[in-house]
């Protein structure tokens, strides 16, 4: 509706304000590659800290009982770092998304208004009309904006999605080695012998 008064009120205003948004639908496009790619990323590395920390909680007796507080520090601060790096980078490319949108949606206005303000001096547009075209021209931007931070929150859960996936079809069995000596049967349940602390 909006496009359609847009170009009745000046057709070629009106196509000056729509050449961005081709623009701005390539740029959306690309951009959520990236920002899927990286939100992958950070979800994989969330994953593999959450593995690590639940690994530790559950074995925290061995690691207090053999001194292995160290390595369970080192190894826990490792993942976290990855964790925290990976999702910086995912924010970081998911933030210089914004400026382009809003910049490339500022081009159409501005241009729409240096054309719209030549015409009005040359007398073929009146001021109330380019007021009117403005206004449409802001409507019309308006939802595409919104469409192109959807895009953003698209490629997040899709990169949730594909991570949820790979988490349900992973295959948690060790895998058994050629050599391996099948374990005898326990008999008397576990014995220690000669054993200190």
């Amino acid at each position: 509706l909006v496009v359609t008064l847009l170009v009745a009120i000046n057709a070629p205003l009106g196509a000056v304000a729509l050449t961005v948004v081709p623009v701005l639908a390539v740029f959306a496009v690309r951009q959520r590659r990236r920002v899927r790619q990286a939100q992958h990323e950070a979800r994989t590395e969330s994953g593999r800290f959450a593995a690590a920390a639940a690994d530790l909680v559950r074995n925290i007796r061995a690691v207090q009982v053999f001194d292995r507080s160290g390595r369970a520090g080192a190894v826990f601060a490792g993942r976290n770092t990855a964790m925290r790096d990976a999702a910086v980078r995912a924010v970081a490319v998911e933030s210089r998304w914004t400026p382009v949108a809003d910049v490339v949606l500022a081009v159409g206005s501005g241009l729409v208004l240096v054309i719209g303000g030549r015409e009005v001096l040359a007398g073929t547009l009146r001021p109330g009309e380019l007021l009117v075209v403005t206004s449409y021209v802001s409507a019309l931007y308006s939802p595409v904006r919104g469409l192109s931070r959807l895009s953003g929150v698209l490629a997040k859960s899709t990169a949730s999605a594909t991570r949820i996936a790979e988490v349900l079809h992973s295959d948690e069995r060790l895998p058994v080695r050629a050599r391996a000596l099948p374990a005898p049967p326990v008999r008397d349940g576990v014995r220690f012998d000669k054993v200190r602390f």
